[in-house]
């Protein structure tokens, strides 16, 4: 009987969620059911002889305890199927609560995506309508996906649990072919089993019935949505760069229909009822709440700093901070998911955003460079460009779009002359930089509107607009950033916080300049589109095909490889303080070594993302080499002699050595050449194939001590013990003199006019050695006086024993006792 009970062990495990308890049941019934069973195989007598009498059949009781375990086992799994059940009628309820309103919603879904498309056909000359109902077009595909997401998933969870009772329907039928006859007990609690399996079945069917039936439909919706709304996407960057680089066509100066046209754009770039009015309130309130909370604490905080600080920040709390929050809440009211998307809401907080940040700029350059303040561009260009953007919010027509923009910009270029006449203080060069293109950005706005281009020269004062922004904020965080630096950290620090903080104050400003800008694209219509046109959009420059994207990425790179760069010397300067068994002598070549490393890194990184082949690059490379190493002999030759000397480590920086006549102090070992810093503070550059190829005295390589000698002279008749005791005297007096090894006086020679002395001395340090040698003959000097030994100098005495003897005729005297010299 066990071999008819192993399939449904064997059996795909029941999915639903089991007790601890029905786990230990199931191991107690196995035990059952496999224990006595083992051990009637074990105490099995032999078959008895044929004439010996038949032993009473001991099968029963086992047979009857198997009988017994299977039947609790069938329990158990009608039990576990049971749980089963459940959770299919779950998953069929589930079903039927999220397909309730279901045809519904998709039948107007379906309307909405009809009249939307409609409406894009009949808007194609307005870009402005098109882009707002290419928005109307993402959130339509954003509900019919939320619609379907719950199906979808009820859906894949029926499947699953289709198949697994598929799977357990077969083993049942397999284990029912095997048996013929089933105990009683058995057959009720395996029938038991097969009815709740049934059940199961069934409510699953009707689940996954009623799921394909509603999602067939909804999934061609969506297909047919996404495919519409990515058609739409595709074709709107075309459709705005034919809209502001196209002239203006011939069309009337007032269209009939503009007060129309107008009241559809209004009624849809603002709420309509006061459902939608207090859908957009409530974010907009908690936004503006967060906001005055922020500049509550803010101007709490500021009472610990100083007067100066306190009044800019307080500046920027009352002043800078509540238009960034105003334009945050507007942008949070307007793109709020519950409801519509209201473009008049979007435009009035990237206006309102705009304002922060010009604000930002004057007030930041203000208090950093005070005569910022008699001339401020940003805020001269801001009244200009708003009205620009509402130009093109509004869409009016080409012929009277032209001429209200010539009135703006020409009132600007008004406003500007006056102000620059009416100042009295010379602006700084950035603020006349900025104010001199912007005069000429709008003279050229009017005589590209002049041309029939009034919607590209509106977007060119834009654009010039920003950038002015992306300057005056950039430059004005980086000079605050690097004094707060200098604030955190001592001039001459050298440690890696203040390597940190000054390779990341400048990529760190300029970015957060460049975000500052983002305002600027809904402020724009249609200025995300025209914006990844030309990043992505593809130029050809010498058979090399680039894109703005990639060169930003390169740019980006640049200024990550910077910073490692500064971080990695900063690192290495503070090495040897961690491992004290590393020379610093060791630091400054590997300093190079990082730094020509990681630029040869960036640069073919930058190569790999411009496309280049490297391939063909090792070819010329390789032609290029063999003719410019005959002409760069010399320079290969100092650049190997150079890395020999790094890596040899033959000189280091502190060294003193005498190389190529000249004698001083390692200041650096470069890849050309050494610089060796003389005692009269002159800078020479030796080459490095000089230093290699010739003689170099290393004084300092081991250590900076160093042996000198001074040679004195002692009359003739001197005490020759006296004078070596006073010159070792000296010599143990000085405390530069190593007492070991000890100091030493040789009697080196009988001159011609003294006894000849040499002092031999070692030095702590070679940097002593001038001064040491200058304070011991001081000293050598005076011991002598005051005990009387003469230091003679040199003289020469001629005698003459016999004068007048070898005396010539009419040779005077005087003139042959003249011949005595001395010198």
């Amino acid at each position: 009987m066990l071999h008819s009970f192993f399939p449904v062990f064997c059996a795909r495990p029941v999915f639903c969620a089991r007790s601890a308890a029905r786990v230990m049941m199931r191991a107690v019934l196995t035990a059952l059911v496999l224990v006595p069973a083992c051990v009637l195989f074990a105490t099995a007598a032999p078959s008895p002889a044929p004439d010996a009498p038949t032993p009473p059949a001991p099968a029963a009781q086992p047979a009857d305890a198997g009988d017994a375990g299977a039947a609790l086992l069938w329990s158990t799994r009608a039990e576990d199927m049971s749980a089963m059940v459940e959770e299919a009628v779950a998953l069929q309820r589930s079903a039927e609560e999220h397909s309730k309103g279901v045809p519904e919603k998709l039948r107007t879904l379906r309307a909405s995506f009809t009249r939307l498309s409609g409406l894009f056909q009949a808007s194609r000359g307005h870009p402005t309508d098109q882009l707002l109902l290419a928005m109307q077009m993402r959130a339509l595909r954003r509900d019919i996906t939320a619609m379907t997401a719950p199906l979808e998933r009820i859906a894949a969870t029926v499947g699953r649990r289709r198949d697994e009772l598929n799977a357990l329907r077969k083993d049942l039928d397999a284990f029912t072919a095997q048996r013929a006859a089933l105990p009683p007990g058995e057959t009720e609690q395996l029938q038991r089993y097969s009815a709740a399996l049934n059940e199961a079945r069934k409510a699953l069917n009707t689940a996954f019935t009623l799921t394909g039936r509603l999602l067939a439909p909804a999934e061609s919706a969506r297909d047919q949505i996404n495919r519409a709304a990515d058609d739409i996407e595709a074709g709107m960057a075309d459709i705005w760069h034919d809209y502001y680089l196209n002239p203006a066509d011939d069309e009337p100066l007032v269209p009939s229909d503009i007060s129309a046209l107008l009241g559809r754009r209004l009624t849809r770039a603002f709420p309509l009822t006061l459902a939608d009015w207090m859908t957009v309130a409530v974010p907009f309130a908690g936004v503006a709440l967060a906001v005055f909370l922020a500049a509550f604490l803010g101007l709490r905080a500021t009472t610990a700093l100083p007067a100066e600080q306190a009044s800019v920040c307080r500046g920027l709390l009352t002043r800078t901070w509540p238009r960034i929050g105003l334009g945050l809440a507007l942008a949070v009211a307007a793109g709020n998911p519950r409801s519509a998307f209201y473009p008049a809401l979007g435009l009035l907080g990237a206006l309102a955003l705009i304002s922060g940040v010009v604000s930002l700029g004057g007030r930041l350059r203000r208090a950093l460079e005070p005569a910022a303040a008699t001339v401020e561009p940003l805020r001269l260009m801001y009244l200009t460009a708003a009205a620009g953007a509402l130009l093109l919010f509004f869409d009016l027509p080409p012929r009277l779009f032209g001429p209200v923009w010539d009135i703006c910009a020409v009132l600007f270029l008004a406003r500007l002359i006056l102000t620059r006449r009416k100042s009295t203080v010379k602006p700084p060069v950035q603020e006349r930089l900025l104010l001199g293109g912007a005069f000429w950005c709008g003279a050229a706005g009017i005589a590209f509107s002049l041309g029939g281009y009034a919607r590209p020269a509106v977007l060119g004062f834009m654009g010039y607009f920003a950038l002015a922004a992306v300057v005056t904020v950039g430059s004005s965080l980086s000079r605050l950033l690097e004094k707060v630096a200098d604030r955190l950290f001592d001039k001459e620090s050298t440690s890696p916080a203040k390597a940190a903080a000054e390779a990341l104050a400048v990529p760190a400003a300029w970015a957060a300049a460049l975000f500052c800008t983002l305002p600027w694209l809904p402020a724009v219509p249609g200025a995300s589109y025209i914006s990844l046109h030309f990043l992505l959009a593809d130029y050809s420059l010498g058979g090399v095909t680039l894109d703005l994207s990639r060169i930003l990425i390169i740019i980006l790179l640049y200024f990550l490889c910077r910073s490692f760069i500064r971080l990695g010397k900063a690192a290495l300067d503070h090495l040897p303080d961690r491992a004290p068994d590393i020379e610093r002598g060791v630091i400054p070549p590997l300093r190079t070594m990082l730094g020509y490393g990681l630029w040869a890194l960036f640069v073919f990184i930058a190569l790999g993302i411009l496309g280049v082949d490297f391939t063909s690059l090792a070819v010329v490379a390789g032609g290029f080499s063999v003719g410019v190493g005959f002409g760069m002999q010399n320079i290969f030759n100092n650049l190997i002699s150079g890395l020999m000397l790094i890596f040899g480590r033959t000189i280091l920086v502190g060294d003193y050595v005498e190389a190529g006549g000249t004698a001083g102090t390692v200041r650096a070992v470069g890849i050309r050449c050494t610089v060796i810093e003389t005692p009269e503070r002159a800078l020479v550059y030796v080459p490095n194939s000089a230093v290699m190829s010739g003689q170099f005295t290393n004084w300092t390589r081991h250590n900076r001590m160093v042996r000198r000698s001074i040679v004195v002279g002692a009359a003739y008749g001197s005490d020759s013990a006296a004078v070596s005791a006073l010159l070792l005297e000296q010599a143990r007096l000085h405390p530069h003199v190593l007492t070991f090894p000890e100091p030493a006086v040789l009697f080196s020679n009988f001159g011609d006019s003294a006894l000849e002395f040499t002092l031999n001395v070692f030095i702590d340090d070679l940097n002593n050695a001038g001064s040491t040698l200058s304070e011991l003959r001081f000293g050598i000097e005076r011991s002598f006086a005051e005990h009387g030994i003469e230091i003679p100098y040199p003289q020469l005495s001629l005698h003459l024993p016999d004068v007048k003897a070898a005396q010539p005729a009419g040779t005077p005297s005087e003139s042959i006792a003249s011949a005595a010299v001395s010198r």
